[in-house]
């Protein structure tokens, strides 16, 4: 009896399909992502946080204010 291969499933961020034997992340909502895709979203994310941030400090004369 011979085995079925998997149905594709597209990455989450790139659409690009998933190999689920060699690549087991998924995003926030639960859908199947490449982890260096996911790890490359975050990042971004982030930085813009980041960056809006530091100019609403700037804005609001909390240029000495950190974490």
């Amino acid at each position: 009896m011979g085995s079925r291969p998997f149905q594709e499933i597209p990455c989450a961020v790139c659409n690009n399909p998933v190999a689920l034997s060699a690549d087991l992340s998924a995003d926030e909502n639960g859908n199947a992502v490449h982890t260096e895709c996911y790890f490359k979203r975050i990042s971004n994310t982030v930085g813009r946080f980041r960056a809006l941030r530091l100019r609403w400090q700037k804005k609001l004369g909390l240029d000495g204010w950190s974490d």
